[in-house]
């Protein structure tokens, strides 16, 4: 039933939608694509915001997402996790790897 004798139409039409995923094998693969993900738009949404004074983004070598606070300049002067836990993360995965690496 019609109310007001017109059916009003969005003038803006949905956005197509995006092709689905590929299928990711396990738990922890899904949860890793879904984080990144995240991340982009989050960090899209906070280069939007050009007044927000912070930077979102992934760390390559840790896959942890890092959040910048940035001053006027944008000098970094907060930083979570701190350089010093995200490169301490990385020499233990490094570590890790090459003592697993003598074993086999």
């Amino acid at each position: 039933m019609e109310i007001g004798g017109a059916i009003r139409q969005s003038a803006n039409p949905p956005e197509a939608a995006s092709a689905p995923p590929p299928p990711v094998a396990t738990a922890s693969a899904r949860a890793e694509v879904v984080s990144r993900r995240l991340v982009e738009a989050l960090a899209s949404k906070a280069a939007e915001n050009t007044r927000s004074g912070s930077k979102i983004r992934m760390d390559e070598a840790t896959d942890r997402i890092v959040v910048q606070i940035l001053n006027a300049n944008g000098e970094v002067i907060k930083q979570i996790p701190p350089e010093e836990l995200l490169r301490a993360i990385a020499k233990s995965r490094e570590v890790t790897g090459l003592i697993f690496d003598q074993q086999t």
